[in-house]
């Protein structure tokens, strides 16, 4: 339940930031990356990296199947043709999401665990 809450806090985080239309189209990676830090991930067996890439690679697929069908399939089909192309091109856009949301949010999880190796402990 945890896991799924989190992926849901990463889209999200990622979908909202990318509503500021000012905002250049990098800057979902900012939330990404502090959400890594902020979310104790320590005791799960899947690495944080994995969570980021998932959440990610879902986020950009469904965003370019909304764009696609709000534009009525004119992109795409400019881009690439019709045929296996297609559906290749979006697993790529997902995967460019999805690595970079991997990498922010391992990016952050560091950041969490170099700041505790750094932090002195008193000694009585």
């Amino acid at each position: 339940m945890k896991k799924t809450i989190t992926l849901t806090i990463i889209i999200l985080a990622s979908v909202l930031t990318q509503l500021i239309t000012f905002l250049p189209w990098w800057s979902f990676l900012v939330p990404v990356a502090l959400l890594g830090f902020f979310l104790p991930l320590e005791e799960w067996r899947i690495s944080s990296f994995l969570y980021g890439l998932f959440a990610g690679f879902l986020t950009w697929i469904v965003s370019t199947f909304y764009f696609e069908t709000a534009y009525e399939g004119k992109i795409l089909i400019k881009l690439t043709g019709t045929g296996a192309a297609y559906y290749i091109f979006y697993f790529i856009i997902g995967l460019i999401g999805g690595l970079l949301s991997g990498l922010a949010f391992y990016t952050g999880f560091l950041l969490r665990k170099a700041k505790k190796l750094r932090t002195p402990e008193v000694i009585s």
